[in-house]
């Protein structure tokens, strides 16, 4: 479960947060986890409607994205580049 040692180990880190500011931690992982669900029913429903086979569970997908592959996606939504409020 990589995601879930991502979520304990690193993501602290990259956020930048104190020890004070761990209590933010549950708002961020649940949006992250949001993202995370949402990027990986659209990714599944391209491929079905391209007949592309999609095995994989949102845990597989996540352990095979980055910080920049979910940040480019929330940009596509948008339309656009990224705004300088990044989703991770």
């Amino acid at each position: 479960m990589l995601v879930s040692a991502f979520i304990s180990i690193y993501l602290p880190h990259y956020l930048h947060l104190s020890p004070a500011s761990y209590y933010l931690l549950p708002h961020v992982i649940s949006r992250l986890m949001e993202t995370l669900t949402f990027m990986h029913c659209c990714l599944a429903s391209a491929c079905k409607a391209d007949g592309i086979p999609f095995e994989m569970d949102v845990q597989e997908m996540a352990d095979q994205l980055t910080p920049d592959d979910v940040n480019a996606f929330a940009a596509s939504l948008s339309g656009g580049e990224a705004k300088k409020s990044r989703i991770f």
